[in-house]
């Protein structure tokens, strides 16, 4: 799946910000289009018109930084800010969506932080949360460039759309990347008493092997080398440990996954992940 469109949506807050820098710098190495929005109320305030207005003018600093063209698309809506960005993303064929994790409070009535989770539930197409981060105001490496990126899989075909996607950044970023299965055993299977803790191991090691299938089926036509990570435990906690026990500038998870019992890598760890990350995070589209 290649990336040939970005939209990042802002309203002035640093968060915002974040996410206009972070998706400038990937438009520029993946020689992609960008269209930046804010979404502003039929009935605003003259503070609200005013920070609308910032927020086109640090736009513009953003992406002039990185050397990039960018659409800039004001709207004015009567619909939750949500339903905005994601109705302007699909008008204009967008593969991918950029935000940040924390927008404005009640105050500026933008682009709330919860609006993050909404967007990731309504959008069909992949979205990125761009998480801010004590190395640079562009939540990544000077430059904008993501050198460590991580790909949660667990065999679904799901998994094997977004492995592609962090594939693509990967080269694109001449990064590194980690492919991560997390098992997600019964309570106690490691216990001497429990039984059949061996062939919980066995059959753990058979679909951490189909996992990191569904990585190699997605990058065999991509210049890119991954090191795989099998870890035990619950799936948000695990990757949230992993991500920052190894520096890692973006995490990439499926929008959904497997849901059969024991199963390791499910839709719902989403929600826990873009509430909890402390780095960048790529949630991928929905399955077709």
């Amino acid at each position: 799946m290649a990336i040939s469109r970005l939209l990042a949506a802002t309203d002035g807050s640093r968060g915002a910000g974040v996410a206009v820098g972070l998706a400038a710098a990937q438009a520029k190495r993946l020689n992609a289009e960008l269209v930046v929005v804010a979404v502003i109320g039929e009935h605003s305030s003259d503070e609200a018109e005013e920070r609308f207005d910032s927020a086109r003018r640090h736009a513009e600093e953003l992406c002039s930084a990185s050397g990039v063209a960018y659409e800039w698309v004001p709207i004015t809506s009567k619909s939750p800010v949500a339903d905005a960005i994601v109705d302007a993303a699909d008008e204009r064929g967008v593969d991918l969506i950029v935000m940040g994790q924390r927008g404005l409070g009640a105050a500026g009535r933008f682009f709330l932080g919860s609006v993050s989770n909404k967007i990731v539930a309504l959008s069909t197409g992949a979205v990125l949360v761009a998480v801010h981060s004590s190395k640079d105001d562009a939540g990544t490496v000077e430059g904008g460039r993501l050198q460590k990126i991580a790909v949660a899989t667990d065999g679904s075909k799901d998994a094997q759309r977004v492995a592609s996607l962090a594939g693509e950044l990967a080269v694109s970023n001449s990064a590194t990347l980690s492919a991560v299965h997390v098992v997600t055993p019964p309570p106690g299977w490691n216990k001497p008493s429990f039984p059949d803790s061996d062939a919980i191991l066995e059959f753990a090691a058979k679909v951490s092997e189909e996992s990191f299938d569904a990585v190699r089926m997605a990058t065999k036509d991509l210049d890119v080398s991954y090191d795989e990570h099998e870890l035990h435990g619950s799936i948000a906690g695990q990757l949230l440990d992993f991500t920052e026990a190894n520096d890692i500038d973006l995490l990439c998870v499926g929008h959904r996954g497997l849901s059969h019992p024991g199963r390791f890598l499910m839709g719902s760890a989403c929600a826990q992940l873009v509430q909890h990350a402390t780095t960048n995070m790529l949630i991928g589209p929905v399955p077709e």
